[in-house]
């Protein structure tokens, strides 16, 4: 059996990707990784996947991934007869941007095209997307388990990005040390930033609170992320806004927390979250909006709070803060429970498992 595991080039998703593609070697499976950068159209990536002569196809499809989408599609439509197996990242969306960047040109030109692709997205393209799901020709593999039990859908643990724990977030032994406290990732608005910032300014003058806002952008500048950073500065003028780390310092910054804030929305359409795992892994605390993402992955290891209740998250930090022992005491339970259920050895198994049943 060959697979050819197409991914992202960049970004969280191609971390992860490059994880899976890691599990099937250790499943002892053939594979062939496939990098395809943003900003290859589908008919690229088409031919990039035609070069290769493979029995499974395996696309890493993301919110920002509409190429690999239309190429999945087309090799559908194209009568390719290779098992077609789709992890979907954002299972609300799948995805967004669908007609790719606009024209060049003057502004009320662009601004036509923007309320045009934002129409097709809403209309057309979302029957497209529908249809597409529905296909039985196409595996769908989601990271939660509350969506892998339909026709043709597996559910396949996110693994650790990790064989097993290294980096480990510690408890300051002196009453008096600082805290760090903090988001990281990208800045969206179903991520949370505002309700983050506002539970910051509820909180007050704290003595032992560093706070962290780490992460920004995908690419280039936003003003959705200058306007959190104008914010953040307001409200807390000694705010720690690191940007993003390199993919080497990226452990040792979770790790460096002492504990992660993940205030999600529940609008925000992903499957999974690469930040609560990777502090699930260096047994950060997680406080987190309670959202079927986040529950289905931490369990009941993390404190939740209401999403945009900024008075319950502004509580929870202050909790923290005054108590912060049986928070760790709650993260290493998490730690050893997801290199039980996420690490490589079960999730490789279960990936097996799904290509034996998807090519049998």
């Amino acid at each position: 059996m060959r697979v050819l595991h197409v991914r992202p080039s960049r970004g969280g998703i191609a971390a992860y990707g490059q994880v899976v593609t890691e599990l099937y070697r250790h499943a002892g499976i053939a594979v062939q990784a496939l990098d395809a950068p943003d900003d290859w159209s589908a008919s690229r990536v088409v031919r990039a996947v035609d070069a290769h002569h493979t029995d499974v196809v395996h696309f890493e499809i993301g919110v920002a991934h509409a190429s690999l989408l239309w190429a999945s599609r087309r090799l559908l439509r194209t009568g390719d007869s290779r098992t077609q197996i789709v992890t979907i990242h954002d299972p609300g969306l799948v995805v967004r941007a669908t007609a790719g960047p606009g024209p060049a040109g003057p502004r009320p030109l662009r601004y036509a095209a923007k309320v045009a692709r934002a129409i097709a997205d809403v209309t057309v393209v979302r029957v497209l997307i529908a249809n597409w799901r529905r296909d039985e020709a196409v595996v769908k593999v989601y990271l939660r388990p509350d969506l892998g039990d339909g026709p043709g859908s597996h559910y396949l643990p996110p693994p650790t990005f990790h064989r097993s724990p290294g980096l480990v977030s510690k408890l300051p032994e002196s009453p008096s040390a600082k805290l760090r406290v903090g988001f990281a990732g990208y800045w969206g608005r179903e991520k949370g930033l505002e309700t983050l910032i506002e539970a910051r300014r509820l909180l007050g003058p704290q003595d032992r609170l560093e706070f962290m806002l780490a992460g920004g952008a995908p690419t280039g500048t936003d003003p959705f992320v200058a306007a959190m950073r104008r914010e953040a500065l307001r409200v807390d003028p000694g705010v720690l806004l690191p940007g993003f780390f390199a993919d080497d310092q990226l452990d040792a910054t979770i790790a460096g927390l002492n504990a992660l804030v993940l205030p999600y929305w529940p609008e925000l359409p992903s499957g999974t979250s690469a930040m609560a795992m990777r502090a699930a892994e260096c047994g950060v605390p997680v406080i987190a909006g309670d959202t079927p993402t986040l529950r289905g992955l931490l369990g009941d290891s993390a404190v939740y709070v209401r999403p945009k209740d900024a008075g319950a998250l502004a509580a929870a930090i202050a909790s923290f803060l005054e108590d912060p022992a049986p928070f760790f005491k709650n993260a290493e339970a998490l730690k050893h429970r997801v290199f039980r259920d996420h690490g490589w050895d079960e999730v490789s198994r279960r990936l097996s498992a799904i290509l034996d049943e998807v090519t049998s």
